[in-house]
Protein backbone atom coordinates (compact mmCIF):
# COMPACT_ATOMS: atom_id res chain seq x y z
CA UNK A 1 0.00 0.00 0.00
CA UNK A 2 1.53 3.43 -0.97
CA UNK A 3 0.62 6.19 1.46
CA UNK A 4 -0.22 9.66 0.67
CA UNK A 5 3.29 10.94 1.94
CA UNK A 6 5.30 8.62 -0.29
CA UNK A 7 3.46 10.37 -3.28
CA UNK A 8 4.54 13.83 -1.12
CA UNK A 9 8.17 12.64 -1.11
CA UNK A 10 8.32 11.44 -4.71
CA UNK A 11 7.26 15.09 -5.69
CA UNK A 12 9.07 16.89 -3.39
CA UNK A 13 12.47 15.54 -4.11
CA UNK A 14 11.54 15.86 -7.95
CA UNK A 15 10.84 20.05 -7.53
CA UNK A 16 14.29 19.56 -5.10
CA UNK A 17 15.93 17.76 -7.42
CA UNK A 18 15.36 20.13 -10.46
CA UNK A 19 15.65 23.04 -8.27
CA UNK A 20 19.41 21.89 -7.00
CA UNK A 21 20.41 21.50 -11.11
CA UNK A 22 19.18 25.02 -11.28
CA UNK A 23 21.59 25.92 -8.42
CA UNK A 24 24.64 24.45 -9.71
CA UNK A 25 24.10 26.13 -12.81
CA UNK A 26 27.55 27.35 -13.73
CA UNK A 27 29.08 26.93 -10.54
CA UNK A 28 31.14 23.11 -11.47
CA UNK A 29 32.82 22.31 -14.64
CA UNK A 30 31.47 18.80 -14.83
CA UNK A 31 27.65 20.15 -14.77
CA UNK A 32 24.43 18.06 -15.55
CA UNK A 33 22.94 19.69 -18.73
CA UNK A 34 19.47 21.11 -17.57
CA UNK A 35 16.53 19.70 -19.70
CA UNK A 36 14.16 22.38 -20.48
CA UNK A 37 11.10 19.96 -19.95
CA UNK A 38 12.54 19.98 -15.95
CA UNK A 39 12.80 23.37 -16.02
CA UNK A 40 9.16 23.52 -17.68
CA UNK A 41 7.49 20.92 -15.26
CA UNK A 42 9.26 22.49 -12.15
CA UNK A 43 8.23 25.81 -13.26
CA UNK A 44 5.00 24.53 -13.59
CA UNK A 45 4.45 22.38 -10.33
CA UNK A 46 5.70 25.41 -8.63
CA UNK A 47 3.55 27.51 -9.93
CA UNK A 48 0.31 25.16 -9.31
CA UNK A 49 1.54 24.97 -5.65
CA UNK A 50 1.76 28.34 -4.84
CA UNK A 51 -0.43 30.41 -6.93
CA UNK A 52 -4.30 30.17 -6.06
CA UNK A 53 -7.47 32.26 -5.87
CA UNK A 54 -6.41 33.91 -2.60
CA UNK A 55 -3.85 35.34 -4.25
CA UNK A 56 -5.58 36.75 -7.40
CA UNK A 57 -8.21 38.34 -5.11
CA UNK A 58 -6.53 38.98 -1.94
CA UNK A 59 -4.18 41.75 -2.83
CA UNK A 60 -6.64 43.75 -4.62
CA UNK A 61 -8.84 43.59 -1.63
CA UNK A 62 -5.71 44.64 0.88
CA UNK A 63 -4.97 47.40 -1.56
CA UNK A 64 -8.43 48.78 -1.13
CA UNK A 65 -8.50 47.98 2.63
CA UNK A 66 -4.94 49.88 3.33
CA UNK A 67 -5.94 52.68 0.78
CA UNK A 68 -2.94 55.14 0.35
CA UNK A 69 -0.23 53.22 2.72
CA UNK A 70 -1.28 50.08 0.12
CA UNK A 71 2.90 49.68 0.22
CA UNK A 72 2.96 48.15 3.62
CA UNK A 73 0.47 45.87 2.28
CA UNK A 74 2.38 45.19 -0.73
CA UNK A 75 5.47 44.52 0.90
CA UNK A 76 3.59 42.43 3.94
CA UNK A 77 1.98 40.01 1.49
CA UNK A 78 5.44 39.58 -0.67
CA UNK A 79 6.90 38.77 2.65
CA UNK A 80 4.46 36.20 3.34
CA UNK A 81 2.76 35.42 0.46
CA UNK A 82 6.14 34.80 -1.88
CA UNK A 83 8.83 35.59 0.66
CA UNK A 84 8.18 32.36 3.11
CA UNK A 85 6.70 30.06 0.42
CA UNK A 86 10.34 30.57 -1.21
CA UNK A 87 11.93 30.07 1.27
CA UNK A 88 10.63 27.04 2.18
CA UNK A 89 11.37 25.69 -1.03
CA UNK A 90 14.87 26.90 -1.17
CA UNK A 91 15.05 25.04 2.58
CA UNK A 92 13.91 21.73 1.80
CA UNK A 93 16.04 21.68 -1.57
CA UNK A 94 19.15 21.60 0.45
CA UNK A 95 17.47 18.16 1.94
CA UNK A 96 16.53 16.42 -1.50
CA UNK A 97 12.96 17.42 -0.93
CA UNK A 98 12.95 14.69 2.29
CA UNK A 99 10.83 15.76 5.16
CA UNK A 100 12.33 13.14 7.29
CA UNK A 101 15.97 14.39 6.61
CA UNK A 102 15.02 18.03 7.13
CA UNK A 103 13.13 17.28 10.32
CA UNK A 104 15.91 14.82 11.61
CA UNK A 105 18.24 17.44 12.46
CA UNK A 106 15.56 19.16 15.60
CA UNK A 107 15.54 15.37 17.01
CA UNK A 108 13.27 12.47 16.95
CA UNK A 109 10.22 14.33 19.12
CA UNK A 110 10.51 17.45 16.73
CA UNK A 111 10.50 15.39 13.76
CA UNK A 112 7.18 13.66 14.95
CA UNK A 113 5.56 16.88 16.29
CA UNK A 114 6.09 18.82 13.18
CA UNK A 115 4.98 16.13 10.68
CA UNK A 116 2.15 15.83 12.84
CA UNK A 117 1.15 19.81 13.25
CA UNK A 118 1.28 19.69 9.19
CA UNK A 119 -0.87 17.13 8.81
CA UNK A 120 -3.20 18.16 10.74
CA UNK A 121 -3.04 21.50 9.34
CA UNK A 122 -3.10 20.10 5.68
CA UNK A 123 -6.60 18.08 6.79
CA UNK A 124 -8.58 18.43 9.62
CA UNK A 125 -7.74 22.35 11.32
CA UNK A 126 -7.57 24.01 7.76
CA UNK A 127 -8.46 22.58 4.25
CA UNK A 128 -11.77 20.64 5.81
CA UNK A 129 -13.36 23.66 7.61
CA UNK A 130 -12.35 26.27 4.84
CA UNK A 131 -14.03 23.46 2.34
CA UNK A 132 -17.54 23.18 3.87
CA UNK A 133 -17.75 26.91 5.08
CA UNK A 134 -17.63 27.58 1.42
CA UNK A 135 -19.79 24.84 -0.05
CA UNK A 136 -22.25 26.41 2.73
CA UNK A 137 -21.78 29.83 1.49
CA UNK A 138 -22.02 29.18 -1.97
CA UNK A 139 -24.35 25.99 -2.41
CA UNK A 140 -26.86 26.86 0.37
CA UNK A 141 -26.93 30.16 2.16
CA UNK A 142 -28.44 31.25 -1.36
CA UNK A 143 -30.80 28.89 -1.47
CA UNK A 144 -31.71 28.50 2.52
CA UNK A 145 -31.02 32.18 3.90
CA UNK A 146 -32.67 31.57 7.44
CA UNK A 147 -31.19 28.33 7.59
CA UNK A 148 -29.22 27.74 10.57
CA UNK A 149 -25.39 26.95 9.67
CA UNK A 150 -24.54 24.55 11.79
CA UNK A 151 -27.12 22.07 10.00
CA UNK A 152 -25.36 21.87 6.91
CA UNK A 153 -21.75 21.90 8.15
CA UNK A 154 -22.39 19.20 10.47
CA UNK A 155 -23.96 17.36 7.34
CA UNK A 156 -20.99 17.87 5.06
CA UNK A 157 -18.20 17.01 7.79
CA UNK A 158 -20.22 13.82 8.75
Amino acid sequence: MIYWTQYADIYNSFIAENLNKVARRGLSAKMERINTRDVIVTGFALFAMFFGAGNLIFPPYLGSLFGTKWVAAMLGFGITGIGLPLLGVMVMSQYDGSFEKFADKGGKLFAILLGSLVVLCIGPLLAIPRTGATTFEVAVKPFFPNMNPYIPIIGFLL
